[in-house]
């Protein structure tokens, strides 16, 4: 609500625990909304948490039922006013003291701290009581302090907050809370060992007695089944209670030796012992007190002749573990743990950081002193790779720098900056189960940057990235190079596309000279799940051919190129999206560069991406490979021959089998190992790659003849947006009929003349926006250019 240049909200909930959550949701939203920064939102949604749970905990105790909170929110120029009423009993929060800190500390105190926090946390507090309701109103400045976040985004460039400190400061939080969570699981799995290993023993020590007083028992010596209990109640002080009746109930013999004769009377709640051969359950007595109640049968000949009951306080139980767990030893091994992790994170840090700041120096280096310096760089793995082909170049670059003319010095640095070029390319396409992959790259008279590399995220997903960098020569090479290992780093175990162009962004900024960008789409291929996560940096759209409808599809993310200067840092993040898709046995994938749709003949005619759509139709049923040697052999028969001046780029991802076939053979062959071939269930759920639970699972649904559940379920493989056909329809009609809307351009898409198709309105005002002709005006200024241009 807005009342002139205030703005106000209110909240009223029930004053129970179940709604705490959302009334901390409501404080962080309005408290983000009116002003308060980072700091002041987490203050004032602590404030508001503690403010409500003491009314839903005092206020409201003795009534009959709950009654209401109400919160106000108000931003009235620099202040924030928050009223939180209630009709609970009266609490004055203002006559309530300071607590004293040492006398908290020295008692060992828990409470009363609450009060305290919320005069601390906010600018002012004050408590009134009107009307027969409690009136807590909390007051907060607005401050002109950028938050922490904005100072993050606007400050810490690369130089101030690095890689390193990063991956430093998140590792170290990763290896502490992995460490402590060690410790107490550690901990709670030594307790559920003794707790069996302490119940194991009385089980075999019941039974043990069981048979030892059997004879005794069947020829009535009862003294000597008594002086037996008394034995073991002096070996095992822990023991309360042992009771041995008849097969009638009697009590023969028992600890409490005034019972003995009586009909032995349970303690309530317990089951009688039947069938079992002994039986262990835990009971809660009068007072409130746990045991442990063991019951063994006492047969001879497996005849049955009476029971054996023993009674052990459960606090026995606890005070026996807890003097055999060695805590000490359990918090060495996660100390040596700690340690060796920070060791550990320090030694990868060293490897993967310290040569990308490396080579972002020496590039500097180079950019201000130029070649004739040399580039002085060294590394290994992936680093050594790049440094190598660096350094070599360079040496050589140098060597013949002054014996050449200008003309052939840029002539040998192009060379230089293809061979960094190649030298970078992936060697081999990573095995995805379920996906045929093939890749080609042509480098043109200038290196125009083309980039596309695999790797892998995570062990069931692999990295596919297609790039295109803005700036020719070396300078674009080395930019490529940055980018590829940046992009590796930033992508290992995130799954969503958009999140690691964003980060990539991130790191990235600075690097880039003026006028230097990269256009980049990054895909996803998860093999287990067979879902594709892809995102566009203002890269060309990525091209799917749908196999069962003879159809393709334009997949264009919204995102902006890596590098370019949009003002605000949290730009590129908010812009970028990422998309999910699921393929089908057939469907084909293109992830391309313009260096294809770009490319020539003698006439200057390009290739166009027309003819990019047949040739992935004439092609569809080649393998990934034979489509990609198809399309390469179509582009040259075009171009006949004529010098590119762009590289062509492309990866091709086909889908090879269903994935619902794939699981299913998958699955049988996981029956298959285990009930014919002899395997356990743990090597093959390994062989197959389905986890122990899953088969589980599966095989209690085959037990219960529910065969058909071995099937998997089918992956939702809808796409909302419209396909090329249809978006060329659309054109058509919008080059006839400029004034139609949307919905009346659905009804002529009926008709025969546009193809008879039967379309929901909402893809047809979708794709008008795409194409940025929403808007009747926009559709009459298309028509004026496509007729001015048709005129020419």
């Amino acid at each position: 609500m807005l009342l002139g240049n205030k703005k106000k909200t209110t909240l009223t909930i029930p004053a129970e625990t179940k709604y705490l959550s959302k009334i901390r949701d409501f404080a962080v939203k309005y408290g983000e909304k009116f002003g308060l920064n980072l700091r002041q939102i987490n203050g004032f949604k602590l404030s508001v948490d503690e403010i409500c749970t003491n009314i839903i905990r005092y206020a409201y105790k003795d009534m009959a039922s709950p009654g209401n909170i109400i919160i106000e929110i108000e931003r009235s120029n620099n202040t924030v006013t928050t009223r939180i009423i209630d009709e609970g009993v009266p609490f004055d929060y203002s006559n309530v003291n300071d607590p004293d800190i040492d006398t908290y500390i020295k008692q060992r105190r828990k409470g009363g701290f609450g009060i305290f926090l919320v005069r601390r946390l906010n600018d002012n507090v004050q408590y009134k009581r009107e009307n027969n309701r409690n009136i807590l109103t909390i007051i907060n400045k607005v401050e002109a302090k950028p938050s922490l976040i904005e100072i993050i985004s606007n400050n810490f460039k690369p130089s101030k907050m690095t890689i390193r400190v990063r991956f430093a400061i998140i590792s170290t939080l990763i290896i502490s809370i992995l460490t402590i969570g060690m410790f107490f699981l550690a901990k709670i799995s030594q307790k559920r060992i003794l707790s069996r290993e302490y119940i194991l023993s009385y089980i075999s020590l019941i039974k043990n007695f069981s048979a030892g007083v059997s004879e005794f028992l069947m020829d009535e010596r009862n003294i000597i089944v008594e002086e037996q209990i008394f034995k073991i109640m002096k070996s095992k002080p822990s023991i309360k209670r042992i009771v041995v009746i008849n097969k009638n109930g009697i009590i023969i013999a028992d600890s409490l030796v005034r019972r003995i004769g009586k009909i032995y009377k349970p303690p309530p709640g317990v089951l009688p012992l039947i069938e079992q051969n002994y039986l262990v359950q835990e009971y809660k007595d009068s007072s409130g007190s746990n045991y442990l109640y063991i019951s063994a049968p006492i047969r001879i000949s497996d005849i049955f002749i009476g029971k054996t009951y023993f009674t052990i306080p459960k606090s026995e139980m606890i005070a026996s573990i807890n003097h055999q767990i060695n805590k000490s030893k359990i918090l060495l091994y996660m100390v040596l743990f700690w340690v060796l992790g920070i060791i550990g994170i320090s030694f990868m840090g060293n490897m993967f950081i310290t040569p990308i700041k490396k080579i972002t120096e020496e590039l500097y280096r180079v950019s201000k002193e130029g070649v004739s310096g040399g580039f002085h760089f060294t590394g290994y793995g992936e680093f050594a790779e790049i440094s190598t082909a660096f350094n070599k170049m360079m040496r050589e670059l140098k060597n013949s720098e002054t014996k050449l003319t200008d003309q052939a010095r840029l002539k040998r640095e192009m060379q230089l900056a293809q061979n960094i070029q190649q030298t970078l390319l992936p060697r081999e396409i990573p095995h995805t189960e379920g996906y045929d992959i093939s890749a080609r790259y042509q480098a043109a008279m200038e290196v125009g940057g083309d980039y596309f590399d695999f790797f892998y995220v995570d062990e069931n997903s692999i990295g596919i990235a297609v790039g295109d960098v803005s700036g020719k020569g070396i300078g674009g090479a080395f930019l490529m190079s940055i980018v590829r290992t940046a992009l590796r780093l930033e992508a290992r175990g995130i799954k969503i596309a958009s999140e690691v162009l964003s980060r990539l962004n991130t790191t990235l900024d600075g690097e880039f000279k003026k006028g230097m960008y990269i256009t980049l789409f990054y895909v996803i291929l998860d093999s287990k799940k067979r879902i594709i996560n892809y995102a566009s940096a203002g890269h060309n759209p990525m091209i799917l051919y749908r196999a069962e409808t003879d159809s393709i599809y334009r997949l264009n993310p919204k995102g902006f190129p890596i590098g370019l200067n949009l003002g605000n840092p949290k730009f590129f993040q908010k812009s970028i999206t990422s998309e999910k898709l699921a393929l089908d046995k057939g469907d084909i994938l293109l992830i391309y560069t313009d260096g294809i749709t770009e490319a020539m003949n003698p006439e200057r005619e390009e290739y166009s991406e027309n003819r990019l759509l047949e040739s992935i139709k004439k092609n569809k049923d080649l393998s990934a490979e034979e489509f990609s040697d198809a399309l390469m052999n179509d582009i040259k028969k075009f171009t006949k021959g004529a010098p590119q001046s762009d590289d062509i780029t492309f990866v091709v991802i086909k889908e090879k089998e269903r994935y619902s076939e794939l699981e299913y053979n998958k699955r049988k062959e996981l029956f298959n190992l285990i009930e014919n071939k002899g395997y356990s269930v743990k090597e093959a759920c390994n062989l197959v790659g389905i986890s122990p639970s899953t088969y589980y699972k599966l095989k209690k649904l085959k037990e219960t003849g529910k065969q058909a559940v071995i099937m998997p379920k089918e992956i939702n493989r809808k796409i909302h947006i419209v396909n090329y056909e249809i978006s060329q329809k659309i054109l058509d009609i919008i080059k006839d009929h400029p004034e139609a809307s949307s919905k009346k351009i659905g009804e002529l898409l009926k008709n025969e003349k546009y193809g008879s198709i039967n379309i929901e309105n909402k893809l047809i005002f979708r794709e008008l926006k795409r194409l940025k002709l929403s808007t009747k005006e926009k559709r009459y200024a298309y028509v004026k250019r496509l007729k001015y241009h048709n005129d020419s």
